[in-house]
């Protein structure tokens, strides 16, 4: 088994998209696919965002028909993102990727990159021209995450980016990141204030704390940064994260906790649960998205190191109760069949092949969304009931997206809304 990378990383992102599920793994993988959309293409939708709604559903569906076409399915994605436009048009929605018009508008350009939705669904640039508006505007106070604040604004941008208006969006984000960093020695990170915090969480962190999760934190603004060369990113401001969140590791190479409390250097931290949103699985994959843009071989051996001590980790030390994207078994498994790429380390492709098998481990027949049932985000819920969820980030949506980039050749480009590849506005440079 290889411990460095063995071939170069753009050499693996650029090839085709390789299934890695094959035989009768691969036909179970197909079931459960197939009994999500079934339910997914019936159950009631509450809203028109991307991590809820309609949207959310209208890219599952466009993806099934580039993978199983002649099945109906680009008719039921159409009817999906319509019905999120007309959502929007009826009650007011605020500028946020998941929970958000920028996710419903995200959804519909990102489609764009298949022949059945190739209409431009914005052709004066209006979304970008209100969120430009919204960012250079005084009263601007927002998050800084990708989940609903200014990374998630610019991964719009960043879809977007052949146009003047996006590329005017994506500075203004860029700018708003840059002045509200917070420099240490050594480093520049970003704070989340106590009155963006809730519940216990306020309680133990009264001065706010630092985020180290991709969902919500620095790694996210540091993945962001890395894709956006030429739009005014101060020199030297993605490598001073680097080197901070670097130093954060409480295990060399490992081992990140899921935030530092402000204002409390001796305050005992635990190394976060191993997932996408956090923890080191995570970090890796958005410290390669870094290295591949920027070209920095130190910064993609880092996140070699910390990928492959996140994938030696034993299951019941990682935290997953459940087949969940943003913190289950599935996230796990396209976390690491994406690092085999942008790493150029093909050994972790038998890592998530290990985390595809436990997917399907989880589900049972007549229960749930196609049979896949949700816990909660934290390990403390194991014991708690189960429940339908039909949403992306933690229910069956975002595990049919998974399972179905496992059986199909077709790049899972939909997980640019996490961070983990690049647009195809943006080409990662040769690593110097």
């Amino acid at each position: 088994m290889s411990n460095s990378p063995s071939v170069s990383p753009l050499q693996r992102e650029s090839a085709a998209w390789v299934p890695l599920l094959s035989g009768a793994v691969a036909d179970r993988a197909r079931a459960a696919v197939d009994a999500i959309a079934q339910e997914l293409s019936l159950l009631p939708v509450y809203d028109a965002g991307l991590g809820a709604g309609a949207a959310g559903r209208a890219l599952f569906f466009g993806y099934l028909e580039q993978a199983f076409p002649n099945h109906g399915h680009g008719a039921v994605a159409e009817r999906f993102l319509d019905d999120a436009f007309t959502r929007l048009e009826s009650a007011p929605s605020k500028p946020a990727l998941y929970g958000g018009y920028v996710g419903v508008a995200w959804v519909a350009q990102h489609l764009r990159q298949f022949a059945r939705f190739r209409e431009d669904p914005d052709p004066e640039g209006e979304v970008e021209q209100a969120l430009t508006e919204h960012l250079t505007s005084d009263s601007w106070n927002g998050n800084y995450d990708l989940i609903g604040g200014l990374v998630g604004i610019g991964v719009y941008a960043l879809e977007r980016r052949e146009s003047a208006q996006a590329r005017s969006c994506l500075q203004a984000v860029v700018q708003k990141l840059a002045a509200s960093a917070t420099f240490t020695s050594p480093g520049a990170t970003w704070l989340t204030p106590p009155e963006r915090l809730q519940g216990p969480i306020r309680e133990s962190c009264p001065a706010g704390y630092f985020n180290l999760g991709v969902a919500h934190g620095v790694p996210g603004v540091i993945a962001l940064l890395s894709v956006a060369e030429g739009c005014g990113v101060p020199e030297g401001l993605v490598a001073e994260a680097v080197e901070w969140l670097l130093r954060q590791r409480l295990a060399e190479d490992s081992d990140f906790p899921a935030w530092l409390p402000a204002g409390a250097p001796n305050a005992v931290l635990t190394p976060a649960r191993l997932a996408w949103c956090y923890g080191d699985a995570g970090v890796a994959a958005a410290l390669a998205l870094a290295a591949r843009a920027s070209g920095s071989p130190t910064w993609l051996r880092a996140a070699h190191s910390i990928a492959r001590a996140a994938s030696q980790r034993a299951v019941e030390m990682t935290g997953v109760i459940d087949a969940c994207l943003c913190h289950g078994s599935a996230g796990l498994a396209h976390v690491f069949a994406r690092l085999a790429r942008s790493l150029g380390d093909p050994s972790f492709d038998a890592v998530a092949l290990g985390w595809y098998e436990r997917t399907l481990m989880y589900r049972k027949g007549g229960v749930g969304v196609g049979g896949f049932c949700a816990r909660g985000s934290v390990p403390r819920s194991a014991g708690e009931p189960t429940r339908a969820d039909s949403s992306f980030l933690s229910g069956s949506l975002g595990i049919g997206l998974v399972l179905l980039s496992a059986i199909a050749p077709i790049a899972p480009n939909w997980d640019r809304v996490l961070l983990l590849s690049c647009s195809r506005a943006e080409q990662p440079r040769n690593a110097r």
